[in-house]
């Protein structure tokens, strides 16, 4: 529904579009956690050692064993136990495979999620012209805009049990298949949030427009967004923070270790969930913001020249870079109310200052001599400066032989994050050796709950670029002419530092010494490719000239 209404020198336009939600019908399966019940969570193969523990002479002795056998007065041999292998899959027969799982329209609706039914998306605009000659105009507008349900979670739902399983069959041949133990490990899942909210997009602006003298009008506005109930894939069956350190979840058949976490049983064992793997949790929850001052000042071509030149300061933030990112990568949904803390930061696509000048001039005539004409007449010289701001950036480490469940006591979870002693600086420089300070980084200690520093909060060198183009059109008949066109991109051969290696590598857990710095002690440069160096760079000068026949 549209409504426009004029009113002297005041325009308005009204609208609402009305969307449905829809549902999506297949043959999915569905995780309802409030359905899973840990009693009929398939039993774990346990590890066991034959004779003492810890097992002394691993692989041979360190077995698998369905643990019903465990009962007081069980020796383990050979016999009763099977190899060390299949330790943390799937005891056959026991437990529900698809334990708080269901297929679409058999005990869920056939949507697997809540119909909101139809939204109704308003929509406004207003124009005024303030002095009623049209050469001052003020607009202002707002919406709201809904995503559709998306096909990916669709199709990752059907990769759901029983629909898809994959056994794995160890140390064993083509032929062997059906002869011997083909079992399975839990299986991972994908979910969806059952309330089925709406991803939803509130967009706003207000501005104004003033027509200058040559031609020119300058347009100053602000321009936002809001972002609500955007999707994010959570790992709800991750274990917890500092589950690895435990006690009762340590594995007997290892050998001590003085690495925390080293001797915990598998990660399946420590779920929440018992019996399943991952499980990617698809929720509308993410959130994100946009705000922006744009201005710019054009002029239409007019004797000889058009020109351009725009600006915008802006800010991004929210939650998460990307629609359905990772569970375990940088800046993974966290599973407690540390996420905002932690993850609301700059974008990925982030750039606080973009400036751009576009021109197009036409050369004055030099002469009226017909055949002079083919060399002098007919030059257009035209150009685009851009600077942008540089792209944000995380650090990262490097412990040798240390992992995520060492540091955190948790694995399939994001990992610890670098700690910040102090300023870094801003994350570029003009010295390709020095994007930051590096003295002001170490790596976390076992215990971290990954909250050591923040994301995105380094950025890369900015843009700063000049395009320039030279143009000669030699008329040949009255609807032919040929054009020849020489273009230089990055014009001016300004070196563009891009990316940094942003990974700090340490002598060891408890030896926090860097070992790829690129200065030693004595401050000479001794490692051109270490930590908190430019590792690439944008493309240097290029030419190109190219022809062109018009007919």
């Amino acid at each position: 529904m549209v409504s426009r209404r004029e009113v002297r020198n005041l325009g308005a336009l009204v609208g609402a579009v009305c969307a449905e939600q829809g549902d999506w019908y297949a043959r999915k399966m569905y995780l309802q956690g409030d359905r899973y019940s840990a009693a009929n969570a398939p039993r774990l193969y346990n590890p066991i050692c034959i004779g003492a523990n810890p097992c002394q002479n691993t692989p041979t002795n360190r077995r698998a064993v369905d643990p019903a056998l465990l009962v007081p007065g069980f020796v383990a041999t050979a016999a009763n136990t099977i190899d060390g292998a299949y330790i943390g899959r799937l005891v056959p027969n026991t437990g529900k495979l698809l334990n708080g799982v269901f297929q679409a329209g058999s005990g869920i609706e056939k949507g697997l999620y809540k119909n909101r039914g139809i939204q109704f998306a308003p929509r406004l605009g207003i124009a005024y012209d303030v002095t009623g000659k049209g050469n001052l105009i003020a607009r202002a507008g707002g919406g709201v805009f809904y995503d559709r349900p998306q096909g990916n979670v669709v199709f990752d739902l059907l990769t759901n049990p029983p629909t898809t399983l994959t056994p794995t069959f160890n140390f064993g041949r083509l032929q062997d298949i059906g002869t011997g133990p083909v079992l399975l490990a839990p299986p991972a899942l994908v979910a969806y949030d059952h309330e089925g909210k709406n991803p939803t997009i509130y967009a706003f602006n207000i501005g104004v427009q003033y027509r200058l003298p040559l031609e020119s009008v300058v347009d100053i506005s602000y321009v936002g967004t809001v972002g609500t109930h955007l999707l994010q894939r959570r790992n709800i069956n991750a274990p917890n923070y500092g589950a690895a350190y435990l006690a009762q979840n340590q594995d007997p058949t290892l050998n001590a270790s003085t690495i925390p976490g080293a001797t915990a049983l598998q990660t399946d064992f420590l779920r929440p969930y018992k019996g399943f793997g991952t499980i990617s949790y698809i929720e509308p929850a993410a959130s994100s913001n946009y705000h922006s001052l744009q201005a710019s000042l054009n002029r239409r071509f007019s004797r000889g020249l058009l020109f351009g030149v725009n600006y915008t300061w802006s800010k991004a933030m929210g939650t998460q870079g990307t629609d359905l990112p990772g569970v375990n990568g940088f800046g993974a949904p966290r599973n407690d109310s540390n996420q905002r803390r932690v993850n609301y930061a700059p974008q990925d696509f982030d750039r606080p200052h973009n400036f751009n000048v576009n021109w197009v001039y036409e050369l004055p005539k030099a002469t009226n001599s017909h055949g002079l004409g083919y060399l002098l007449n007919n030059w257009q010289l035209s150009g685009v400066y851009r600077y942008q701001s540089g792209q944000p950036y995380n650090i990262g480490f490097s412990i040798p032989n240390i992992g995520n469940a060492n540091l955190t006591g948790a694995a399939d979870i994001e990992n610890a994050r670098i700690v910040l002693l102090g300023s870094p600086g801003t994350g570029s420089s003009s010295d390709p050796y020095r994007q930051f300070d590096v003295t002001m980084f170490t790596v976390p200690k076992p215990g971290s709950l990954g909250i050591e520093s923040g994301r995105n909060f380094l950025r890369r060198a900015p843009i700063n670029n000049w395009d320039l183009s030279l143009t000669k059109r030699i008329k040949i008949k009255e609807r032919a002419s040929f054009e020849l066109r020489l273009d230089a991109f990055n014009a001016l051969n300004h070196t563009q530092f891009d990316a940094v290696n942003t990974t700090l590598n340490v002598t060891s857990l408890t030896n926090p010494t860097p070992t790829n710095l690129p200065f030693n002690a004595a401050g000479v440069l001794v490692n051109a490719n270490g930590f908190g160096t430019i590792s690439s760079v944008r493309p240097p000068s290029n030419l190109q000239l190219s022809g062109h026949f018009i007919f």
